[in-house]
């Protein structure tokens, strides 16, 4: 069984609060293997703090084409990830895959009683 060599760029956003000090896994999903949650820890780093682009090196077996890439976190700090990119030799051949977060952003407007309203409650202070 030969292995190849990973290398995870992971961004953290630039925005305020979006550092962790918290373990961070990824679980990478090719067309042919997957990886399971493996945490990414660089020893005696602060990893994933705000603005930076931290990198780790993995070895797993050959996964074929990189369909997708899942990130978890434990704790209870915020962390928002800008990117993740990941370069691999696989096969011989250097191929690199770039990973975005999709947010999903609610349309839908709540509308509130009347009771509930600004103008009522104000009225009553």
């Amino acid at each position: 069984m030969s292995f190849h060599e990973f290398t995870i760029h992971v961004r953290t956003s630039t925005k305020i609060f979006s550092g962790t000090d918290d373990d961070v896994f990824i679980d990478i999903i090719g067309e042919s293997a997957q990886t399971g949650w493996t945490k990414l820890d660089n020893p005696y780093k602060n990893d994933f703090e705000r603005g930076n682009t931290d990198k780790f090196k993995l070895y797993f077996t050959d996964l074929g084409t990189i369909n997708a890439v899942r990130l978890k976190k434990n704790g209870r700090d915020d962390w928002r990830v800008h990117s993740v990119q990941i370069d691999t030799t696989g096969g011989g051949k250097m191929r690199k895959y770039l990973f975005k977060p999709r947010v999903k952003k609610i349309k839908k407007k709540i509308k509130l009683p009347k009771a509930f309203s600004t103008p009522e409650i104000s009225s009553m202070m």
